[in-house]
């Protein structure tokens, strides 16, 4: 077996390496001096202070000529690390005339001896690989994000491989001193800028989203940003992201409740049952409602995005978190009876069958009217609602319990209740003022228990 100095730089299977309690400004300073060595490379003349285990309280790497050196950089925190402990041992008395390990921490002496002298006494056994404590050194030499961590260099002090903990095997180290060409799979790390100060994914802190699974965010007022609600599709039903920006309080309980547009829950629809509604909602507009929105606790921004798997469970997650962050208010959907304006069928022959069935959906709006083709009601009423009776203090229904499509053209003033009817009469169609139990969005204050 050829003999080949071979230096195996470990470190733990722990999944972030902890900073060394030194000073910015001195890790900075070695970081500075100190060169990363990669595989190909030669290292420089290397020495360890605060060594243990070992005849002398310093050594240098060239000390073991001849032998084949396996260095572990480790932590007395890591599990996996302290696993390795016995698996080094086993391989250090399999090759103990070729091989050297040596284990090397950034901790302090006092760290690293108390717990090994534990850990002996726990397994009852006494470990004979050397171990350095303190490192300024090996670590920037080597840098490392991720645990474990291992170099692998030749006698003539080339940097042979850089691995995982996988790679340490008998087999691997043993062909490892009998070829000069054997090679093993590099372990590559990906630094990403991230600092814990800041919050995860905005400008790029710790990645740029793409990997976002589930994701929920609450903020107050941000000038700049303009009043919208945007609503992405997980499937061709379901959504699964949501995004309201400097909107009152009560869009999100109206979005939540209402299932997005599904019942959609106009100001005609809600009930607001608290000391102060004024907290949850306005009327103003204009600048006006600008300055009002700026209010603390006035306007927010709310952002929610579930994975597909979870799209028809998006809205119970958005009621919930309704609930956990605004805890003073209780919502719920309750039938009341309320006044409202119900589209209904006239006796007469059917007017209103498309006749288009086979062809596109057209569907017209202005203030003067509209024209709809292969259409439903369900979507004339939902425009009435939601555009041009939106300041009505009548909710506007759908009773014509028509399911067909539809094909209309009227001419009115669609703010005019009074005129629809005239244009829709032709159609054995109209509006009618009812009474009756009718879903409401219904916020009232918590009421504290004692």
């Amino acid at each position: 077996m050829k003999k080949t100095i071979l230096t195996l730089v470990m470190a733990s299977l722990c999944l972030f390496l902890r900073v060394n309690a030194q000073t910015p400004i001195a890790k900075s300073a070695i970081r500075n001096v100190i060169k990363a060595v990669e595989i190909g490379q030669r290292i420089p003349e290397v020495g360890l202070d605060k060594l243990h285990n070992y005849k002398t309280p310093k050594m240098n790497l060239a000390d073991f000529e001849a032998k084949l050196i396996i260095i572990d950089f480790w932590a007395t925190w890591c599990s996996p690390c302290v696993a390795m402990i016995p698996k080094m041992e086993s391989l250090q008395k399999e090759f103990k005339h070729d091989v050297q390990f040596i284990s090397v921490s950034y901790q302090s002496e006092k760290e690293v001896t108390t717990f090994m002298e534990k850990l002996e006494k726990q397994q009852g056994v006494h470990y004979t690989i050397p171990y350095s404590t303190d490192d300024n050194m090996l670590r920037f030499m080597f840098p490392h994000k991720t645990l474990p961590h291992y170099v692998w260099i030749s006698a003539n002090g080339t940097v042979k491989a850089i691995t995982g903990v996988e790679e340490i095997t008998a087999v691997n180290i043993d062909k490892m001193l009998g070829s000069d060409s054997f090679t093993l799979p590099e372990k590559k790390e990906v630094s990403l800028p991230y600092d814990y100060n800041k919050p995860f994914l905005v400008n790029g802190n710790g990645g740029d989203g793409k990997q976002l699974i589930y994701h929920s965010v609450l903020s107050g007022f941000v000038p700049g940003l303009s009043s919208t609600m945007k609503a992405e599709r997980g499937d061709s039903i379901h959504v699964n992201r949501i995004v309201l920006t400097n909107c009152p309080l009560l869009w999100l309980y109206k979005h939540a409740y209402g299932k997005g547009y599904t019942t959609y829950f106009q100001q005609n629809r809600i009930l607001l049952e608290v000391k102060d509604p004024n907290e949850l909602n306005s009327t103003l507009t204009g600048n006006a409602f600008l300055n009002w929105l700026s209010v603390p606790n006035h306007g927010v921004c709310y952002e929610l995005q579930l994975p597909v798997m979870l799209s028809d469970q998006f809205y119970p997650v958005m009621q919930q978190n309704l609930a956990l962050l605004f805890p003073q208010y209780t919502a719920r959907v309750e039938k009341r009876q309320v006044k409202y304006m119900a589209l209904v069928r006239l006796p007469g022959a059917d007017k209103i069958k498309s006749s288009h069935l086979n062809g596109k959906v057209i569907e017209t709006f202005d203030p003067f009217g509209f024209k709809v083709q292969n259409s439903t009601i369900q979507s004339i009423v939902s425009r009435m609602q939601l555009q041009y009776q939106q300041f009505s203090d009548l909710p506007f229904m759908d009773e014509t319990g028509y399911q067909g499509r539809v094909d209309l053209a009227i001419t009115a003033n669609l703010s005019s209740v009074s005129d629809m009817n005239r244009a829709l009469m032709p159609y054995n169609l109209a509006w009618q003022e009812r009474l009756a139990d009718q879903d409401m969005l219904v916020i009232t204050d918590t009421k504290k228990i004692n």
